[in-house]
């Protein structure tokens, strides 16, 4: 790698993982917030609502927005910008069918009173429909933009921008909320959502005013034969941690939930260097699979597992010594989870290893592998 793009790429990925790290950070102090203000029950249900939020979000961009980077790299590279727009249109149709299906599903639950659903659980509902449309199409503006080589413009707003205004508002909470405290923390989290939405299309207007000038080229085919896998290998991979939440929300008491929280959030905190690794080289590493270079394709790759084993190994060496002051920040109620954050840490080792198989494997369509080996893992 030659300086003045090495340069580059470091200074790309500085600001991606610093961007990632400060939004990390500060939800970090909103989850210890929510802890500390409205205690480690209140923790749990918001935890719950967010795993739910992520999960239906799964469904909803069915694959998409998992998939875009790679699309949209390929397209750039080939100047296919139509193909690129009917992409982008067929997406985001996925997310609005899906939320107005699942709307409609609440609506007849709602209008039959013998189904015993609690208003509680319909307003709760209605806010994780809400919450998983912005976040699919959030991650599916953001996927495409890393493709196209804007990884900041697609990624800040919701790495960076969204977490810090949590923290701001959860902040206004602490001093004014006084009853159905849950509810007014998820509203909150849902809100920034929708003004990262915003503002990631807004800081991105020139590029996706130059993709809908364009005339809309569809491959409906390829692209549900990609994307549809991805949905699998999302929901097995990286909702992991919200499958696993709700299942203890059913299994566990509301403080272990939360225990597991507190841990799966430093769990993604440390994974965020990891992500910033694989998106800054991504895009070159599908460009050269696109120009047909496998000589430089391998060479990122080998850099790329390199520094994120490297960057594990720091990780893991930071739980070890800090990881019981961490926990105690949260409560005695959390201060007894330090060897299940050690645990969660270890997962991070075959994520640095084989972390961008799933990429290498989609970019040479071999999406279905991915979903069967993830699948079968579980």
């Amino acid at each position: 790698m030659n300086s003045p793009v090495g340069r580059t790429y470091l200074t790309r990925f500085a600001l991606l993982f610093g961007g990632r790290l400060v939004g990390a950070v500060a939800m970090f102090f909103a989850t210890l917030l929510i802890a500390r203000y409205f205690g480690a029950d209140a923790l749990a249900e918001f935890a719950l609502l967010v795993s739910a939020m992520g999960i239906l979000s799964v469904f909803l961009g069915a694959g998409f927005n998992r998939v875009g980077g790679i699309f949209s790299a390929a397209y750039a590279a080939k100047r296919q910008l139509p193909r690129l727009k009917g992409f982008l249109f067929t997406g985001s149709g996925h997310i609005i069918a899906g939320s107005v299906a699942v709307l409609v599903l609440v609506g007849i639950l709602a209008a039959f009173p013998t189904a015993g659903l609690p208003e509680v659980t319909l307003r709760s509902g209605l806010l994780v429909i809400a919450g998983a449309a912005a976040i699919a199409a959030l991650y599916l503006c953001g996927s495409i933009m890393v493709g196209l080589g804007q990884q900041p413009r697609g990624l800040l707003p919701d790495t960076l921008i969204r977490p810090l205004l949590f923290f701001v508002i959860l902040v206004v909470l602490t001093r004014t909320a006084e009853q159905d405290v849950v509810s007014s923390v998820a509203m909150a989290y849902v809100a920034t959502i929708w003004l990262a939405l915003v503002l990631a299309l807004i800081l991105s207007r020139r590029r996706w005013l130059a993709i809908a000038a364009n005339k809309a080229e569809f491959q409906h085919r390829v692209w549900r034969r990609a994307a549809y896998p991805w949905a699998a290998i999302s929901l097995t991979w990286d909702y992991l941690i919200e499958v696993i939440i709700l299942v203890a929300g059913l299994l566990a008491q509301r403080h272990e939930v939360a225990i597991l929280y507190v841990c799966f959030r430093f769990r993604v905190l440390a994974g965020f260097g990891m992500r910033s690794i694989l998106m800054l080289f991504l895009p070159e590493i599908t460009g050269f699979k696109v120009e047909g270079k496998v000589a430089q394709m391998k060479r990122r790759l080998l850099q790329v597992n390199l520094l994120s084993c490297a960057y594990v190994a720091g990780v893991l060496v930071a739980f070890a010594l800090v990881g019981r002051w961490l926990l105690g920040l949260f409560g005695d109620d959390i201060a007894s989870g330090y060897a299940v954050l050690m645990i969660v840490g270890l997962a991070l080792v075959p994520a640095a290893v084989f972390g961008p198989a799933p990429h290498i494997l989609a970019i040479h369509n071999m999406h279905m592998i991915s979903a069967l080996v993830m699948t079968g893992g579980w």
